[in-house]
């Protein structure tokens, strides 16, 4: 795929490859390409961290970090040795978020960042790290400790004691998901 310098540049046919990949509909393509475009200020064809940081509904997560990192992997970098992503990725990682995403893709998306250690279940030590991020100081350890134990507990169906992600995706309600993994993409104020 060719993408054009700007997003009135793309090409029909990259607009239905998109689209077809994405999800998400050909103006609304056209639409984060012309954003992807405005946070690549240097014409580079890839955006990095930094860039990411400049989406508000991102860089106002606590969990911005581990979000980003599962955008793309983290041995993907570019010739200087910088993680970056092109607009195909970019949008491919969005279309998680978008309105249109499974809750499936969401809820696995959700997996991976509380999945800290990568190991393909989510333990005791990964919850907290997570938790620790989103509570901050407003709960004590113990506390906090007590309810990552009970949510592992009830969700726990083989009782090994960590959640694969069946066992995950059971215990989080459809209207949880929805909530917390999904971004409205509408009007360019929203990107900057």
């Amino acid at each position: 795929m060719g993408v054009a310098a700007s997003s009135t540049d793309l090409q029909t046919a990259d607009i239905n490859e998109l689209e077809r990949d994405s999800g998400f509909r050909p103006g609304e393509v056209k639409q984060l390409y012309g954003r992807f475009r405005k946070l690549d200020r240097t014409g580079r064809g890839f955006i990095r961290r930094e860039d990411l940081l400049k989406i508000p509904e991102l860089a106002m997560n606590p969990l911005v970090h581990r979000i980003i990192a599962l955008f793309r992997p983290t041995d993907s970098v570019g010739k200087d040795g910088v993680w970056q992503i092109n607009f195909k990725e970019f949008l491919k990682a969005l279309s998680v978020f978008s309105e249109k995403g499974s809750i499936e893709a969401k809820a696995n998306f959700a997996f991976r960042i509380y999945d800290v250690d990568g190991d393909g279940f989510v333990g005791h030590s990964d919850m907290v790290e997570v938790m620790k991020v989103m509570v901050g100081e407003n709960v004590t350890d113990e506390k906090l400790f007590e309810i990552v134990g009970n949510t592992i507990e009830a969700w726990d169906v083989d009782n090994d004691g960590k959640l694969n992600f069946e066992e995950f995706f059971n215990g989080l309600s459809k209207e949880t998901i929805e909530k917390h993994m999904t971004m409205t993409f509408k009007g360019p104020e929203r990107i900057y």
